[in-house]
């Protein structure tokens, strides 16, 4: 089910190749486009080797430690870290193997869900604080028997996460979890609309909750964009969409910046738009290439909003000049050279400084 594949998009998950890579030493890449750029951007890689299996935020999937690395801009040299990860915190020059959604305002601490890979039962995730730089771990929630859970945001009111069936299309359920004490509640307002098929919470940004509703019928379903004020509890419908779409970012107003996924003569596209207010869509030039959406979210910082891809491709959205590709991070040995090829997958780790 489409709502499936949004999740997965959003938290990283990718299905699972066995190809082995070896990590190559400084590699130049296709140069940044021109500009103001003069900064390293912190980039993930993705896990080939069967080896490097992990449970991230309660997904199994390849883990992606070792397989990033730096890119050094406006010269686009990438330089492999072996100790690279998901994230990467420059104020403490650490490699965090979640996402920056799941760690903490103050950068003392983390939550990672973890889900057995094998199961006699529908799996079920427990979700740990970790501490930084420590590692010690504790308990602080295990989902309803049965369901895996996604941490959407670790803020100052708590961690929000979004549980599902691991056995079935279920129900789908956003709540809020004190880090403090484990205690969790249903966060007001997200229970699906009436007449949808189904509701996912795929984002949290600022004040909001962003989730994708789908409705209509099965044989002809529809989409569309609804936010969740975190305040009080309120829900607007924000876009209804054409066709299938993902979140895949933010820009520095917390503005949704969306992918449109349309087919034409057989021909699958892709469409980016910046969405201000209900129903008020601006379409964003790409610029430098073909986009096609990586795996998470964007990351914003002062520059922009920065972007992997499948492909290996950087790019850098900022309101006045669309979205550009400003580099290509080679792929990693042993790939078909083909769009989501896992060897060139490639997702932003953190802000460039």
């Amino acid at each position: 089910m489409i709502l499936g594949a949004i999740l997965a998009c959003a938290c990283g998950t990718a299905p699972v190749s066995t190809a082995s890579h070896a990590s190559p030493s400084s590699v130049p890449s296709a140069a940044a486009a021109p500009g103001q750029l003069s900064c390293r951007l912190p980039v993930a890689g993705f896990g080939i080797s069967p080896t490097k299996i992990q449970s991230e935020n309660g997904a199994t999937q390849p883990g992606q430690q070792g397989t990033g690395g730096f890119l050094d801009l406006p010269s686009g040299k990438f330089t492999p870290v072996p100790s690279s990860d998901t994230s990467y915190l420059a104020g403490s020059s650490l490699w965090l193997p979640v996402p920056l959604e799941a760690v903490s305002p103050d950068r003392r601490s983390y939550v990672v869900g973890r889900t057995p890979q094998v199961s006699a039962t529908p799996p079920t995730t427990t979700l740990y604080i970790v501490e930084i730089p420590s590692k010690a771990e504790r308990k602080v929630l295990t989902a309803p028997d049965g369901r895996v859970a996604f941490v959407l945001a670790y803020t100052s009111r708590g961690i929000y996460v979004e549980t599902t069936s691991s056995a079935d299309a279920g129900p789908i359920d956003l709540t809020l979890v004190d880090p403090t004490n484990g205690s969790s509640r249903s966060v007001p307002g997200s229970q699906p609309e009436a007449g949808s098929i189904q509701q996912a919470f795929v984002a949290i940004s600022s004040d909001f909750a962003w989730a994708m509703v789908v409705g209509g019928s099965p044989s002809q379903p529809s989409y569309s964009l609804a936010r969740l004020s975190l305040s009080d509890g309120s829900v607007t419908r924000w876009y209804d969409a054409p066709a299938p779409f993902f979140v895949i970012g933010f820009d520095s107003y917390g503005v949704p910046i969306v992918a449109l996924m349309t087919t034409s003569a057989g021909t699958s596209q892709t469409a980016v738009v910046v969405i201000p207010s209900p129903n008020h869509v601006d379409s964003v030039p790409v610029n430098g290439g073909t986009f096609l959406p990586g795996r998470g979210l964007g990351v914003t910082d002062a520059h922009g909003t920065w972007f992997g891809s499948g492909d290996g491709a950087i790019w850098l959205y900022t309101a006045g000049q669309g979205l550009d590709q400003v580099a290509n991070v080679p792929p990693q040995p042993g790939g078909t050279g083909q769009p989501y090829d896992q060897h060139a997958w490639r997702s932003v780790a953190g802000p460039c400084i």
